[in-house]
C-alpha cells in the first residue's frame, strides 16, 4: 500500500471508529484494526489520536466552507437560486460524508478548548457570511428588515438540527429534497414576508 493510500486508509478508519464509537471509546488500536495496518504505521503519519481527530475535523469544516459561495448580484442566476445552490452544497456535503458530519455534531463539541475554538470560528464565519448576504438583500429590498445576526443564527440552527435528525438520529422521511425545500421555504418565507406582530 502506497504512503498516500495508507494515510487515507487511516483517516477513513478513524472517521468510521469515531463516528460509531465516539472519541473517548476509540483507541489507536481500534483505528489500526479497522485500517488493517500495524501500530508503527499509524505513528508514521500521526502523533496521536487527537491529531488524527483534528485533521478529520479540519478537513471536513474546510470542505463545508468551500460549498458556500458569495451571492453575486451581477450573476445571471437570481439571489434565491444562488442561495439554493449554497443550501444544496451544504446538504450534499453532509449526506455524502455522514461520518465526519456525525463527528462534528456528536463528538467535537466540548471535547477540549482547541476543538471548541475550531467550531466557534467555523460557525462565526458561516454566520458572518450569511449576515452579509442578508444585509445586501435588505439594501436591495429583497429581504425584509430584520436583525441579520439573529436571522443567520436561526438559519444555521435550522440547518444543523435537520442534519442531526437525518444523520445522527436517522429520521425517516427527511430526504435531500425535503430538507433543501424546507430550508428554502422557511428562509425565503420568513425573511421575505411581513413581520408578525411586535
Amino acid at each position: 500500500m502506497k504512503a498516500a493510500r495508507r494515510r487515507e486508509a487511516l483517516l477513513g478508519a478513524a472517521t468510521e471508529r469515531f463516528a460509531a464509537r465516539g472519541y473517548h471509546a476509540t483507541g489507536v488500536s481500534d483505528i489500526i484494526a479497522e485500517a488493517g495496518v500495524a501500530r508503527g504505521t499509524f505513528y508514521l503519519y500521526f502523533k496521536s489520536k487527537h491529531q488524527i481527530f483534528c485533521e478529520i475535523l479540519d478537513s471536513f469544516l474546510g470542505h463545508l466552507d468551500c460549498q458556500i459561495k458569495t451571492i453575486e448580484l451581477e450573476s445571471d442566476r437570481s439571489p434565491a437560486a444562488q442561495m439554493r445552490s449554497n443550501v444544496e452544497g451544504l446538504v450534499d456535503a453532509m449526506l455524502k460524508r455522514p461520518g465526519p458530519a456525525k463527528i462534528v455534531f456528536n463528538e467535537a463539541v466540548g471535547l477540549n478548548p482547541e476543538i471548541d475554538e475550531k467550531l466557534r470560528a467555523f460557525y462565526a464565519k458561516l454566520i458572518q457570511r450569511i449576515s452579509a448576504s442578508l444585509r445586501k438583500g435588505m439594501r436591495l429590498g429583497l429581504v425584509r428588515d430584520t436583525d441579520p445576526t439573529v436571522a443567520s443564527c436561526i438559519i444555521v440552527g435550522a440547518f444543523r438540527e435537520l442534519m442531526v435528525q437525518k444523520i445522527v438520529f436517522r429520521k425517516k422521511g427527511l430526504s435531500r429534497k425535503s430538507i433543501v425545500s424546507g430550508l428554502m421555504d422557511t428562509i425565503l418565507g420568513g425573511l421575505g414576508g411581513r413581520p408578525i406582530g411586535g
